[in-house]
């Protein structure tokens, strides 16, 4: 169970490590929490941040507070990365996707009227983002699932 309680211990979220434990040091003074933990990751964007902290998994003096919080001097950061947990992951959709263009970096797709881009509330099968997984497996490896 996650360390935070509230919104922390929903089923989709998973601990990934030990906390992490930070003092704020005086080029992060004044920064957005959002921004200032984002540095500490490449691998993971600030959206993603963003919910780590609204669900609790990153706290500033043991308080949960908004992403757009200014990191003041003597703040304590504490940072428990999470993951989502496996059965979360995105299953592959083996219908029909249209590719306009494909190259190593870049893929264009055709998205048809109606189809949801990706799993969300009330849509949980068969969105573009399932169907692109189907058609490039190695997808998956990028960024974060």
């Amino acid at each position: 169970m996650p360390p935070y309680g509230d919104q922390a211990d929903a089923p989709e979220w998973l601990p990934e490590g030990p906390p992490q434990e930070f003092a704020v040091d005086s080029d992060w003074v004044g920064r957005r929490l959002d921004q200032a933990v984002t540095g500490l990751r490449r691998d993971v964007s600030r959206t993603f941040i963003r919910r780590l902290i609204l669900r609790g998994w990153i706290r500033v003096n043991g308080r949960r507070v908004k992403p757009a919080y200014r990191l003041r001097p003597g703040d304590r950061l504490r940072v428990q990365w999470a993951v989502l947990r496996e059965d979360e992951a995105l299953v592959p959709s083996p219908r029909p996707l249209r590719v306009l263009h494909r190259t190593d970096e870049v893929l264009v797709v055709y998205k048809p009227p109606g189809l949801v881009v990706h799993p969300g509330a009330g849509r949980h099968a068969d969105t573009l983002v399932q169907r692109v997984l189907a058609r490039e497996p190695d997808i998956a490896r990028v960024g974060h699932p």
